[in-house]
C-alpha cells in the first residue's frame, strides 16, 4: 500500500508472517535512511523468527528514481508514494 511521505519496497508477501516490527533510520545508503518492516514468523520448532519484509525509503530524503533503483538492487516490488516526487 502505498503512503503519502514514503516509498515501499516489499521483499516478502505480508501473508508470510504473524506479526511486524518497523525500525526506523536502520539502514542508509549513500548516506539517505531507510526505515525497515520486520516480519515475524514461526518456524517448524516454534521459534519466533524475523525476515525483513519491506522496505520503506522516506520521500523526503529519497526521490522515486533512486528508491526504484535501490528496490530493483534486492529484487523487491517497489510502490512510490501517492504523491509525485
Amino acid at each position: 500500500m502505498p503512503y503519502p511521505n514514503e516509498h515501499s519496497c516489499r521483499l516478502m508477501p505480508s501473508r508470510a508472517f504473524v506479526s511486524f516490527r518497523r525500525k526506523n533510520k536502520q539502514m542508509y545508503s549513500e548516506g539517505k535512511p531507510i526505515d525497515v518492516v520486520y516480519g515475524i514468523f514461526v518456524d517448524s520448532n516454534g521459534n519466533y523468527k524475523t525476515r525483513i519484509q519491506s522496505l520503506r525509503y522516506p520521500t523526503s530524503q529519497w526521490r522515486a528514481i533512486d528508491a526504484l533503483r535501490h528496490c530493483e538492487k534486492h529484487g523487491g516490488e517497489f510502490h512510490p508514494s501517492k504523491r509525485r516526487t
